[in-house]
């Protein structure tokens, strides 16, 4: 398991920092040049090519070179996945950001203290971190690179990468499946509903304003632009976190989570309905889930979305006629009559145990409900 720790540290060293971090950008980019031109995006590759030439001009302690190295062939390898799943042709990177990036060499990292190389020599910072920082630094994670940055306010964070195997799967317990939609972020077939009210409102008011700066163009609405961006990023993260800790507080005696694989979607839905779909969170969803329930022994898998919503949850009749989407009721002449999402999130379920051969084909026995109203957890 990797995780990433942000370590707060100011303003006091910040001439230190800037000096190393404006070599370091320059030296990153001449990295790219000779990389890009070279057609080569291996680590090592770039490494034998650059080395000698970067040190000689910018007098970078060896290890920082690696590390801005590093960081190149990461972005490159990172930009030609990006241009072949979007289908189109990679740009070049170009780092304009202020940071640093260091190793277990040029840097000592310890729960109250941080030894940092710059320039001038090394600097010594006393940390205080929060209980959940804590956690990470207490030696029970293996500390890995970290990458010191200058955010848009001014001050310096630490961004360290931290390391830990994770604990074995659990071999025994039951399957969960999760049907997510716009009306409700997330559906389990035990019957819990997560509501995405409050996330919506919350994006649709953050457009509105979003929409307002846009049509000022000046350079202080451009500003309060970006503050809006990174502000409804902390609002979505924060929201889907408690989300996902709400699922899992659950699963007790869940040993395997399944989600519908939605990567790809259609937008033929008209303005306002792709609108929704285009900030509809499902991957950054399904990453945080994979990541928690990853470190108490809980597998996550992706399924089949087809006909999920449309086939019922206890004969299997597929029929798109059953399902009301204006009153989000599934009812099937068989006399299963439920909530809609959550009949996709018993199909989701019954569908993986089929794909593994652990049923025979029976659909869910589980006590039909009627429609839940949305709710906040």
């Amino acid at each position: 398991m990797e995780r990433t720790v942000s370590i707060k540290i100011g303003k006091d060293y910040d001439s230190e920092f800037s000096e190393l971090a404006a070599i370091f950008v320059r030296a990153m980019n001449d990295i790219v040049e000779v990389a890009w031109g070279s057609g080569v995006f291996s680590y090592l590759q770039i490494h034998y090519l650059v080395y000698h030439q970067i040190r000689e001009r910018y007098g970078l302690k060896a290890n920082h070179i690696c590390a801005a190295t590093r960081i190149v062939a990461e972005a490159l390898r990172a930009g030609r996945t990006r241009a072949r799943r979007k289908r189109h042709q990679q740009t070049r990177p170009h780092f304009v950001l202020p940071t640093v990036g260091y190793d277990i060499r040029t840097s000592k990292i310890t729960a109250d203290h941080l030894s940092l190389a710059t320039l001038g020599g090394r600097v010594h910072i006393d940390i205080h971190p929060s209980e959940y920082q804590l956690s990470f630094l207490d030696g029970t994670w293996k500390i890995c690179s970290s990458k010191l940055v200058r955010r848009p306010d001014g001050n310096w964070y630490l961004n360290v990468s931290v390391f830990k195997a994770a604990p074995p799967p659990r071999t025994d317990g039951e399957v969960l499946g999760i049907d997510q939609g716009i009306r409700h972020l997330a559906v389990t077939s035990d019957g819990q509903f997560l509501s995405s009210g409050e996330l919506n409102r919350r994006t649709a008011q953050l457009r509105r304003n979003r929409g307002r700066l846009q049509s000022k163009g000046t350079p202080s609405s451009r500003k309060r632009l970006k503050r809006l961006g990174r502000r409804e990023n902390r609002f979505r993260d924060d929201y889907l976190h408690r989300a996902v800790k709400s699922i899992l507080s659950e699963c007790d005696d869940v040993r395997v989570i399944v989600l519908e694989d939605l990567k790809r979607f259609e937008k033929g839905y008209g303005k306002t309905l792709n609108r929704r779909l285009s900030n509809w969170a499902t991957g950054r969803f399904r990453d945080i889930l994979s990541d928690k329930a990853e470190e108490i022994g809980i597998l996550t898998d992706t399924g089949d979305p087809r006909y999920t919503s449309q086939k019922c949850s206890r004969c299997g009749r597929v029929e798109r006629s059953n399902r009301d989407l204006q009153r989000h009721l599934y009812s099937c002449s068989c006399g299963n009559r439920l909530n809609d999402d959550l009949n996709a999130g018993r199909n989701i379920r019954s569908n993986y145990l089929l794909s593994i051969g652990e049923a025979d084909g029976a659909q869910s026995t589980a006590p039909d409900v009627t429609v839940a109203s949305p709710y906040d957890w």
